[in-house]
């Protein structure tokens, strides 16, 4: 299955991106995930991620970066990726900043048993496959429509209305 990995940098057919630093976006959420990080899991601390589709990578960096900043979009391979639903990652870190239970939504992201849409794939390293085109804005909609699916089963798994 390819994946795609949406980036400012410029990466070359071939080339080996591997995580190089701790990642530290969302703190609280990384502790609680890597305390329920299954035995023979990698560790998102030290991973590099991807998405399913072009559009799901342009729509979460469009997220990360501030407007209007350029960036690539490429087609890139993991050796056996781990896949949680991307939405519970700010789910538990909203959940823990409220100083709320998180232990459920933590083991659904390592075994996911819902209906999600959306998932980060994760992997020490990736190899490059090809940059690819940039996805329409119409693509990007439809993820952000996903993303708002996800977000309303995230709160039903945590009992909120």
């Amino acid at each position: 299955m390819p994946l795609y990995h949406a980036t400012t940098h410029v990466f070359i057919p071939g080339q080996v991106v591997a995580a190089t630093a701790d990642q530290a976006r969302i703190p609280r959420g990384l502790t609680a995930l890597e305390a329920g990080r299954p035995d023979g899991a990698p560790s998102r601390l030290r991973c590099v991620f991807a998405a399913d589709s072009p559009a799901a990578a342009a729509t979460i960096i469009d997220a990360e970066l501030p407007p209007g900043t350029k960036y690539r979009v490429y087609e890139v391979e993991m050796e056996f990726p781990r896949k949680g639903p991307m939405r519970l990652v700010r789910e538990i870190e909203r959940r823990l900043a409220d100083s709320k239970q998180v232990e459920a939504l933590v083991a659904e992201y390592w075994l996911p048993r819902h209906n999600w849409r959306l998932f980060e794939y994760f992997a020490p390293s990736m190899p490059v496959v090809a940059e690819h085109l940039l996805p329409s804005d119409m693509a990007q909609a439809v993820v952000r429509l996903d993303y708002g699916w996800d977000t309303d089963l995230s709160k039903q798994l945590s009992g909120e209305p």
